[in-house]
């Protein structure tokens, strides 16, 4: 859901917060639909859904932060009565989140906190004392305490740039003249993507004009070759340094090209083969 919401619903609104992509590609241009369509509507509405979604209350009575983003909610919790959330924080673009507890009463139940899949060494501390990172099956650290009013708790998620792989593989199965099964690989297009805690990053037209382009990553240690530039406020852009060739500049997929109609966002790069 936050991977979905961060990239592929917010890639879909136009600036204007009224006009939508129909289709959102990976690697393709984005098309505004500015006429009446049924699915414009629809990403709207899902808009409008992510906060009831942001905050939950679980079977066990205990309250669930399920999407991290600036922003309050109060729920209700059976011994606290009115429980008041309040998160501070730039939250996708930054990893650290201040929660404000302030219950009506003061009560034992539990918070949890959930630890995404690509946060690695994330710290949590309840009014300044450590609390143990261990997440359950469902990746929420769940924290059972006396809860009063003012409580704070600072999570800490730790963002690099991460490279993801993908590959297109077909294979053909047939019997050799005797009959055992033989299969025989006719296709490999392996591929490389880059992202940046939860969010997916893309690259514009690379040398202004081509619209796939094949790389070759350099050896060692990805953090040599990546690195994080400046912030202005909507996220931090990456620069990939690659052997004989210009860096390529990575920006958040939902805003690479300035967010215009007709701009290229390219978020999946060939890899050259090993």
């Amino acid at each position: 859901l936050e991977r979905t919401a961060y990239n592929d619903l917010l890639a879909a609104m136009a600036p204007n917060g009224e006009d939508w992509c129909y289709y959102t590609f990976p690697n393709g241009k984005r098309v505004h639909t500015t006429y009446w369509r049924c699915c414009k509507s629809s990403g709207a509405m899902a808009v409008e859904e992510l906060p009831q979604v942001a905050y939950g209350v679980a079977a066990d009575g205990g309250l669930r932060i399920n999407l991290y983003g600036p922003g309050q909610a109060t729920l209700s919790q059976a011994e606290a009565g009115a429980v008041a959330l309040q998160q501070h924080t730039r939250y996708p673009f930054d990893g650290q989140v201040t929660l404000r507890v302030s219950p009506e009463r003061n009560a034992t139940f539990s918070v949890g906190l959930r630890i995404p899949a690509w946060a690695e060494d994330a710290r949590i501390q309840v009014n300044g004392i450590t609390v143990p990172v261990q997440p359950g099956d469902d990746g929420f650290v769940q924290i059972l305490r006396e809860w009063k009013a003012g409580d704070l708790v600072n999570l800490r998620l730790p963002m690099q740039p991460q490279l993801q792989r993908a590959a297109n593989i077909n294979v053909q199965e047939s019997r050799a003249p005797d009959g055992s099964p033989v299969a025989q690989e006719v296709l490999r297009w392996e591929y490389v993507g880059l992202t940046y805690g939860p969010l997916v990053y893309a690259t514009g037209l690379i040398d202004g004009f081509k619209t796939d382009e094949t790389v070759r990553l350099p050896h060692g240690d990805p953090s040599k070759w990546l690195q994080v530039g400046e912030d202005r406020g909507e996220g931090a852009t990456v620069t990939m340094q690659l052997d004989c060739r210009a860096p390529l500049v990575f920006e958040p997929y939902y805003r690479c090209g300035g967010r215009e109609h007709g701009a290229w966002r390219l978020s999946w790069l060939s890899l050259a083969p090993s």
